[in-house]
């Protein structure tokens, strides 16, 4: 029957086969190949030039937008979404020139005043969370035109997040600039000077948790947090051998783990049932359940105290000793031949809390 379907399948595959569409085929996937070794490396020197950015050189905004382009062409060179080689070199040359515009921009006036934007939005969180904080008198009007530019600034930095131009920026720094005198300016940056100040010492890292709930140092938290996703990003893009056999014995430890609790429930509850096989059937599922529970008490009862401290060996019925008698059927008794058990004279002496007269 075997070969029949074999001769048949060989059959359809012949009639329905492309040769010309086969080849064209085989040929996009060596190019999308060829392709994807390639852009490996550039992403490998992309990836390590994100990690070489000193933190007070790039905004916490746009190293995310830059992290979130290099996962998207990461997943992009696993080409699972079946991409043809010019759908799969026009999606790559898209993200690439997005992180180029980000962290390579044309314009070497871009790079700065992207950072700066981002500082000028970190200037006002903090300044606006240490009035609050320390009850700085403020009037109304500036609190709110204050709230009002960060949201703007924001918004901005969203709709521009891949600008490479500089003059961009200047132009929304200087609009926003034109609309206040310069009186209010400088009274705008006394306020704010200790907040400065504040986020250089903190290497640009607001004090508090923007989350909500009391306010908290946060600084330190969250440097070690962005130095830890560093580091595991850096350790992806090189092979260590320490690495990975650590993985595994940590696997093979939870696996065995997995399995030791898995063998002692097992036993907790088989010992459990043996123990108590003179009892009613009920009572008997109940002492399975419970030697399930607490295996690890049941199981050193039955093999150190019992066996090994008084010399009681167990006497092993069946796994699961429920059922009294064994199935006429081999077929049903090699299915659940772990439920009987033959009944004999010296179960009765497990009865030994029994006060015997």
């Amino acid at each position: 029957m075997s070969f029949l379907t074999e001769r048949i399948t060989n059959y359809l595959d012949n009639i329905t086969r492309d040769p010309v569409a086969e080849a064209k085929k085989k040929a996009e996937q060596d190019e999308i190949l060829t392709l994807i070794k390639t852009y490996k490396e550039i992403l490998k020197k992309d990836r390590e030039d994100l990690l070489n950015v000193p933190e007070i050189d790039i905004s916490d905004f746009d190293r995310a937008i830059l992290t979130e382009l290099n996962n998207e062409r990461s997943t992009l060179l696993d080409n699972k979404a079946g991409l043809t080689p010019t759908e799969f070199q026009t999606k790559w040359t898209d993200l690439t020139d997005k992180f180029n515009s980000v962290l390579r921009p044309k314009d070497n006036g871009a790079k700065f005043w992207r950072h700066k934007i981002g500082i000028s939005i970190k200037v006002l969180k903090q300044c606006a969370q240490d009035v609050k904080t320390n009850k700085i008198k403020v009037s109304e009007d500036n609190l709110k035109s204050a709230a009002e530019i960060k949201e703007e600034l924001i918004k901005f930095q969203n709709d521009n997040a891949y600008t490479d131009s500089g003059i961009v920026f200047v132009k929304k720094i200087e609009s926003i600039q034109k609309r206040y005198t310069s009186q209010q300016i400088t009274e705008f940056t006394e306020v704010c000077k200790a907040s400065v100040q504040k986020l250089n010492k903190n290497k640009q890292q607001l004090d508090f948790q923007e989350t909500g709930g009391a306010p908290v140092p946060a600084a330190v938290l969250e440097a070690k947090a962005r130095e830890e996703a560093l580091k595991k990003d850096k350790e992806q893009d090189t092979f260590s051998a320490s690495r990975m056999f650590m993985n595994i014995l940590q696997t093979t430890l939870k696996v065995f783990f997995a399995l030791l609790v898995i063998f002692l429930v097992m036993m907790g509850s088989s010992f459990a049932v043996n123990l108590n096989i003179y009892k009613p059937y009920p009572f008997r599922i109940l002492y399975a359940i419970y030697g399930a529970i607490f295996a690890i008490i049941v199981v050193p009862y039955t093999l150190l105290y019992r066996w090994v401290y008084l010399g009681k060996k167990p006497k092993y019925y069946g796994f699961i000793p429920l059922i009294p008698r064994f199935f006429v059927h081999r077929p049903i008794q090699f299915l659940f031949g772990w439920l009987t058990y033959k009944p004999d004279a010296q179960m009765w002496e497990l009865e030994e809390w029994r006060q015997r007269v």
